[in-house]
């Protein structure tokens, strides 16, 4: 959402936080300069005089020329946001980034004082004014809706999905919202596992629906089937496509269920868009007016056909233009058969295609557009809970972030039917999102979130105990007051200990690691490996006094110079000879080495 803070980073792995943070406008690809298009077609669905203006402007180098006045504007704006600074907005930037006077403040780059700088800007709405939003949600969304309905795309992925439920391929609550199917009319949020509320059991909720929701599936594909066999425009198929609407938005699919129907429209809009451009260009190439090319191509063969033949009457002669009319005579047949191609795939003709891409591009539009102002109207809230949970473990700009998705989700959820005011419902959402968030990122060895809420309550204990008694309470204490078993205690009193980096700096300089005295009990001591290496050298120079055979018998019998311990079997098969004889060699060297003066300078490392 434009405007809205994606400060840091944050794993959430999950493909519905992406799709939060990456939606994207559909109304682009149809739209140019914010404005409304809606006007591109006549009430029998043939382009309009607006929309063959707006076509043809694309290929005059308009967008070139008014660009730069757009950006002027657009760099008004943000200076004038940017001088409106609050005095809130100063104080919390100052406690966030310290003292600071307000010169410094305005051209800090921190992506947190710039976002609170930004939301200063936004005034709160009344009661009437998010209510008056969100029924332009709902409107935008039921034009969406409406124009998906009339894509026989749309309805041949209904299909593939409900095949895929019956014969058990894909679990229901990837297609559908099947929570907020089954829940009640109560006036409490959705209590789904993403907002990390009871829930429940999968299997038990996919079984219990699964009739439900297949009877929907078919139900809409049976209304579709029923408005095909009927002549469009008239008043009985007025009424089945009301009726086939609500049937499709009964089936709450999920968001990245509608967002992969929308995208399959706005790719056939795209391709469409760059046939009618190649078209257009090849006809001004060869001396047509703008007006009559507009006038006359509307993708079919009939208009492929009257292009060429007017094209051929141009009176303007040139050879420039004879190779233009040669070229536009050749490739107007592919562009023609690559459109039909298209009403194909689409089952929809170019003109009925135009139209659905302009009712599902200005219904996501608009839609897009009030859930944008309902979002930046309460941002406020989202910082305000968030300051709740500073120093946890994520920083405040992460938690704003997090908070913003909660946000996001309660404006896709809220219902104003219900009777409170948005910021009531939103609260828990965003809530829940930073708590969700906190539960999953702030520690270093993730700990489960039910494990979270019982390693709190143990804390709180903890606390109020010694506050009665002057002193930390024993895990026997702790059991009796909190009622459970002392080994469970225990076990959440070891697992609320926070990991220590052992790269921590120590020391005013920050010179040292904490690594750095931690004691390493399989290390050798200075002195140990000082009186370890005199020792060699000794053993070394009194077995110089020894023959070179008996010299080896002793390092083979004792392991001395990395050799392990032999036998004197062994020693004896080296030397092929008897092991009592190796034991009267061993026993005389080892007298003679008791006997030399060198020998000993040994005892002093037996001592």
């Amino acid at each position: 959402m434009d405007g809205m803070f994606t400060y840091g980073t944050a794993d959430q792995g999950e493909s519905e936080n992406a799709t939060l943070k990456a939606r994207a406008g559909f109304g682009d690809i149809l739209t140019q300069d914010g404005q409304d298009n809606t006007d591109r077609l006549d009430s029998n669905g043939s382009p309009s005089h607006a929309w063959r203006q707006k076509f043809a402007e694309e290929f005059d180098g308009l967008e070139e020329e008014t660009r730069p006045a757009a950006e002027e504007d657009e760099r008004e704006d943000g200076e004038r946001a940017e001088a409106s600074e609050s005095d809130e907005e100063r104080e919390e930037s100052e406690e966030e980034g310290g003292n600071v006077n307000g010169a410094s403040l305005a051209r800090s780059d921190d992506p947190v004082r710039m976002f609170l700088r930004e939301m200063s800007g936004t005034e709160l709405l009344s009661r009437e004014q998010e209510i008056a939003l969100a029924q332009r949600i709902e409107a935008g969304r039921d034009a969406m809706l409406a124009g998906l309905c009339e894509s026989p795309m749309s309805f041949a992925h209904l299909a593939q999905w409900k095949a895929a439920l019956e014969q058990g391929q894909m679990p229901l609550r990837d297609v559908v919202e099947l929570e907020a199917m089954a829940a009640d009319a109560s006036s409490e949020p959705e209590e789904t596992e993403e907002g990390g509320g009871e829930a429940a059991p999968h299997a038990t909720l996919d079984e219990k629906m699964k009739p439900e929701v297949l009877a929907s599936f078919t139900a809409a594909l049976d209304a579709f089937a029923r408005l095909r066999a009927l002549p469009p425009g008239g008043k009985e198929a007025m009424a089945e496509r009301q009726e086939m609407v609500g049937l499709f938005g009964a089936l709450r699919l999920r968001p990245a269920r509608l967002d992969l129907l929308v995208a399959q429209v706005r790719e056939t809009s795209r391709r469409l868009l760059a046939l009618d451009g190649q078209a257009l260009r090849l006809a001004v190439a060869a001396r047509m007016e703008r007006e009559d090319v507009l006038r006359l191509w509307d993708g079919s063969e009939n208009g492929a056909d009257a292009l060429l033949v007017a094209a051929q009457k141009v009176r303007t002669s040139s050879a420039r233009r004879e190779a233009a009319l040669r070229e536009l005579a050749e490739k107007l047949p592919g562009i023609r058969a690559a459109i039909a191609k298209l009403e194909v795939e689409s089952g929809l003709v170019a003109v009925q295609l135009r139209r659905v891409c302009a009712e599902v591009a200005q219904g996501e539009r608009d839609m897009r557009k009030a859930k944008e102002e309902l979002t930046r109207a309460n941002l406020r809230l989202v910082v305000h809970i968030a300051k709740r949970y500073r120093n946890r473990g994520l920083m405040f700009g992460d938690l704003i972030q997090e908070g913003n998705i909660g946000l996001m989700r309660a404006v896709d959820k809220f219902d104003w039917r219900r009777g409170f005011k948005f910021a009531t419902y939103a609260t828990w959402w965003v809530r829940q999102a930073i708590t969700r968030s906190l539960a999953d990122q702030a520690r270093t060895i993730r700990v489960p979130v039910h494990m979270t809420e019982t390693v709190g309550k143990v804390a709180r204990m903890s606390r109020r105990f010694a506050q009665k008694a002057g002193r930390e309470p024993t895990p026997d204490e702790l059991a009796a007051e909190l009622g459970m078993s002392v080994d469970k205690v225990r076990a959440v009193q070891r697992l609320a200990r926070e990991p220590v980096s052992l790269e921590n700096p120590v020391g005013d300089d920050d010179d040292g690691r904490l690594g750095d005295f931690i004691e390493d009990e399989n290390a050798v001591m200075p002195f140990d490996a000082a009186a370890r290496s005199s020792m060699r050298e000794a053993t070394m120079r009194i077995l110089s006094d020894l023959t070179p055979r008996e010299e080896r018998i002793l390092r083979m019998r004792f392991g001395i110079g990395g050799e392990n311990d032999h036998t004197l079997e062994e020693v004896g098969k080296t030397f092929n000879v008897t092991r009592e004889r190796i034991r009267q060699i061993e026993a005389k060297a080892l007298k003679k080495l008791q006997g030399s003066k060198r020998g000993k300078s040994l005892r002093s490392f037996l001592a």
